[in-house]
């Protein structure tokens, strides 16, 4: 038995309703009633395994009339027993199992519930609140203290008396040997993995966006609840998984500043708490209040993308690791190999117009096409003079017969290859 465990007796006495109520903070609960029935001032020890404990869930005020319990849950065999005074004996059982739930009334049988002949010789309850809990996987030891006043009539009940409890000695003695007999403690194997998950950070290996990481107490499988300290060696695509121990991969998710669960933002250097959320790995950290959404384009004083952005150059990219990007625009600049891949906007030496949806300013356009340079329709206007000499910056090549003319008349060149206004090279950028 381990050392740490105590097996002590600390007694509460509760005086609600018709019989005084004894509770033992530990792993035994005592309970001093009044019998319904058995011989008169005969204190015997019961030690019969024909004799159940038997607890409850539900709660009513007792009258003495009781017959059964109103939401028994589990039965234990009476295993021992002693003489405590001249009108009080102790009888005790152990409810083991996997069982969960609230004792809120208590029963002692004479006999098995619904076997012929069997008896509710004693019953507790109180109209509200709870005696304990049983806890699966937890040996629950219940002792119980009855005394036998003269109201109660002779020969419904008889007492095999067995001092030396052998019974449920031997019951102790297992429940001891049992190498983490109260598996509801905090014990130094269970917390070390714990503390080990939230004092220790991980270093992710991989190559994004499948990250992974193998803390030195292994994961068998994923629970809800588990958490770990990660810090990310390299920046993630916006589509990234990560595994523990070897165990399949979970989406790296992270909580925007409105409560959306959206891809997680993923740097090189990141240190951030994780945990699993039944379905995700999520980033702990929430992001900050309007975040750049995937599909943004913006302009950089730089040579290189930013972390999160890629160069709008045209490139064709994978639907799968930028898989928020292409949820976001789609093929809308170009299907890509059509299956596996699409194409980023290709904003090189190009200037940004709003697309008209409808104005009539620019009609015909639609989201992502592509428009040639041109003039506006216009005429330039021109002065004719006679003589030997054309007009300044226009060349004048006439020919006259009889009372008429013919004359051809055109500017000189001006300008360079494309029509422009004065502007400003950036790099052009799409957030993924």
């Amino acid at each position: 038995m381990p050392a740490s465990y105590l097996h002590g007796v600390e007694t509460i006495e509760i005086d609600k309703g018709p019989r005084p109520v004894q509770l033992v903070k530990t792993a035994v609960i005592g309970i001093v009633g009044t019998a319904a029935a058995g011989p008169v001032n005969t204190p015997i020890l019961v030690s019969n395994e024909r004799d159940f404990a038997q607890f409850g869930e539900d709660n009513r005020e007792p009258t003495g009339a009781e017959t059964a319990l109103l939401n028994p849950q589990q039965l234990a065999p009476i295993a021992s027993g002693l003489t405590v005074s001249p009108t009080q004996i102790r009888m005790s059982a152990i409810f083991g199992g996997e069982q969960y739930y609230v004792i809120r009334e208590v029963g002692l049988w004479a006999g098995s519930p619904g076997s012929a002949g069997a008896i509710l010789v004693a019953y507790w309850s109180q109209a509200t609140g709870d005696l304990a809990v049983k806890s699966p996987g937890v040996d629950f030891v219940f002792s119980h203290d009855m005394s036998i006043d003269s109201a109660a009539p002779g020969a419904n009940l008889t007492i095999v008396a067995d001092t030396a409890q052998a019974p449920l000695l031997a019951l102790l003695a297992e429940h001891e040997r049992k190498p983490d007999p109260h598996p509801q403690y905090l014990t130094e194997p269970r917390l070390r993995p714990l503390l080990e998950r939230v004092n220790t950070t991980w270093s992710t290996s991989g190559v994004a966006p499948v990250l992974s990481i193998t803390p030195a107490t292994p994961v068998s499988s994923y629970v809800a609840g588990q958490r770990w300290r990660v810090r990310f060696h390299a920046g993630g695509t916006g589509n990234d998984t990560l595994s523990v121990s070897g165990l399949a991969g979970k989406s790296l998710k992270q909580y925007d500043a409105y409560g959306a669960k959206i891809a997680a933002v993923i740097v090189a250097g990141l240190i951030a708490d994780v945990e699993y959320d039944g379905v995700d790995v999520v980033v702990l950290d929430s992001l900050p209040g309007n975040p750049t959404p995937a599909g943004q384009v913006s302009y950089f004083a730089r040579s290189t993308a930013p972390t999160g952005y890629l160069k709008a150059n045209g490139a064709a990219v994978s639907r799968t690791s930028y898989a928020a990007l292409f949820a976001a625009i789609g093929t809308t600049f170009g299907a890509g190999d059509g299956s596996s891949t699409f194409h980023l906007p290709d904003l090189r030496g190009e200037f940004i117009r709003g697309v008209d949806e409808g104005r009539g300013a620019d009609a015909g356009r639609v989201l992502g096409s592509w428009q040639v340079d041109q003039f506006k329709s216009h005429v330039h206007g021109t002065i004719q003079m006679i003589g030997d000499n054309a007009v300044d910056g226009v060349d004048s090549t006439t020919r006259y017969s009889g009372d008429h003319h013919n004359e051809s008349r055109y500017t000189d060149p001006t300008g360079g290859n494309e029509t422009r206004p004065r502007n400003v090279a950036l790099l052009a950028c799409i957030k993924f």
